[in-house]
């Protein structure tokens, strides 16, 4: 009941977008949800939090940070050591990581989002599965996404920093590479996100990405990966009506609509992100948990796209200004909706709710 208050509210506060109070809605409620993610005593789902206390507990001295059998990237293991040095209780790993996942998000979208609690309706389906459960990922999604503003503004060495950081926390944010993808045309990239969408009903890419893998050499991952396909508790497919799909389709073909109305160069940058993270979910749907978690580290800039492309809905095509007013944040309340009401009830560190 409180993630869906929560989600509800969100979607309520943003009729408040157009408004005087609207950056001060964005703060109250950016402040609450922050507060609600450090001073967290379980996750949405099961087993991570419980988890992420014990191997923080483990990493005690220099030895533990560099040994290479711990269960976690050196980025956490740094950070562990840190705060066991100074005697810090558990609760001071998820408060880091809370801080440390929400921070650089909440900052891009209050530096470039028109519609700030638009933003934190798209966000949190993502907050609630990923910065509420599995945070460490969230952490270097945290870095990701300040990676992709370096990159585009050519700070290189931010850009490396913020690259390195992102892996120290979560080796699959080797991803970001796919940022050189921008380089295409957006027409192409859309295309071939159709293309993959449309082959996705033949063939099974998982199968065809682990060959590749062995091929190149990387047999660990490629055993590691396929662990997930054949897993019980990980391996069932993403349907092609998952919500989470439908929303790629969605939001690809409302880019497509309005991409000759686009003259910003950023805002072409942004919508190129958006495409590629639309890809991977495609191209990894034959495991849920792979699809939803790598396609994470670039669909989490929906929190600027899905905004952008509301105002130019509003602005450019005024007979669906209703359709962006209700749909954009509509699907992504739906979203949320469904993981809130599956979601472990929310219990502070200090006590319960």
């Amino acid at each position: 009941m409180f993630y869906v208050l929560i989600a509800t509210s969100a979607f309520l506060l943003h009729f408040c977008d157009r408004t005087r109070v609207s950056t001060s809605m964005f703060y109250l409620f950016s402040l609450f949800v922050l507060l609600a993610m450090a001073l967290r005593g379980n996750g949405t789902g099961l087993a991570d939090y419980d988890a992420y206390i014990r191997i923080y507990s483990s990493i005690v001295d220099w030895y533990d940070v560099l040994n290479p059998v711990t269960h976690v990237e050196i980025g956490f293991r740094v950070v562990s050591f840190l705060g066991n040095t100074f005697n810090s209780g558990g609760q001071f790993i998820i408060i880091f990581m809370a801080l440390a996942s929400f921070i650089p998000v909440a900052w891009v979208i209050k530096k470039y989002s028109p519609y700030k609690m638009l933003s934190i309706v798209v966000w949190f389906p993502y907050i609630m599965s990923m910065n509420m459960q599995s945070s460490r990922i969230s952490v270097a999604v945290g870095f990701g996404i300040l990676f992709f503003i370096c990159y585009y503004n050519k700070h290189k060495l931010l850009s490396i920093l913020c690259f390195l950081l992102a892996v120290s926390f979560h080796t699959s944010l080797i991803l970001l590479v796919c940022t050189f993808v921008t380089r295409l045309r957006l027409s192409v990239l859309a295309g071939t996100y159709f293309i993959l969408l449309f082959l996705s009903f033949l063939i099974g890419f998982s199968v065809l990405f682990a060959g590749v893998l062995s091929l190149i050499g990387l047999d660990v991952i490629a055993v590691k990966f396929l662990s997930y396909v054949n897993s019980e508790h990980y391996g069932y497919p993403m349907r092609v009506y998952d919500p989470r799909v439908l929303i790629s389709v969605f939001m690809v073909a409302a880019i497509m609509l309005i991409k000759n109305k686009v003259t910003n160069p950023f805002h072409i940058y942004l919508f190129k992100l958006f495409i590629i993270g639309s890809m991977i979910l495609i191209a990894f749907m034959d495991v849920t948990i792979l699809a939803w978690r790598l396609s994470y580290i670039f669909l989490i800039i929906g929190v600027l796209v899905v905004p952008i492309i509301s105002r130019y809905f509003l602005t450019h095509l005024i007979r669906t200004q209703k359709l962006a007013y209700l749909a954009f944040p509509g699907m992504y309340l739906a979203l949320g909706l469904i993981i809130a009401v599956v979601a472990q009830p929310y219990i502070l560190f200090f006590g319960g709710i």
